[in-house]
């Protein structure tokens, strides 16, 4: 089987994984826990999603994947795109 969510570096932590309260996405916490910037790849194989997400040093990142349209958008800590 595929892995739900997976990271391209062994540094940046997937802290959330959860259906949005609305249903209609896929929520994701990244943590960037060293204190330095970076970018990583985001996958999400079972959705076909890919994508490059950049993080500043000790960053919490929330990101919204639309299960409709399969859109990628950063979130705030209450679900509501950015």
């Amino acid at each position: 089987p595929l892995p739900l969510v997976r990271v391209s570096d062994e540094v940046t932590q997937i802290t959330t994984v959860k259906r949005a309260e609305d249903g209609a996405a896929l929520i994701l916490r990244l943590f960037e826990p060293t204190g330095e910037a970076r970018e990583t790849t985001l996958e999400v194989p079972t959705l076909g999603v890919r994508e490059r997400v950049r993080l500043g040093a000790f960053e919490i990142k929330t990101l919204r994947v639309e299960l409709a349209t399969r859109a990628v958008g950063e979130a705030d800590l209450l679900e509501r795109p950015l």
